[in-house]
């Protein structure tokens, strides 16, 4: 039998969680603010990056989305 494991959550992290949300239920300029805010509280949260990588991505930014996606 495998345990899970749980770790606390920063609120960035948590915040972050909640952008990708928003962008998989096309809530994109919603998305889009909260990530901005993530990343400007704290720059080293990895799924705010993959999050404005996937944003750049929909939108037909290829280039905008690979540097996002670098970043991680």
């Amino acid at each position: 039998m495998q345990r899970l494991q749980v770790r606390p959550v920063s609120t960035a992290e948590a915040d972050a969680m909640r952008a990708d949300v928003l962008l998989y239920t096309r809530r994109t300029n919603e998305a889009r603010a909260l990530v901005d805010a993530v990343l400007r509280d704290d720059p080293q949260v990895a799924l705010a990056h993959e999050t404005m990588g996937n944003l750049h991505y929909r939108a037909g930014d290829l280039e905008g989305a690979k540097k996002w996606y670098r970043r991680r």
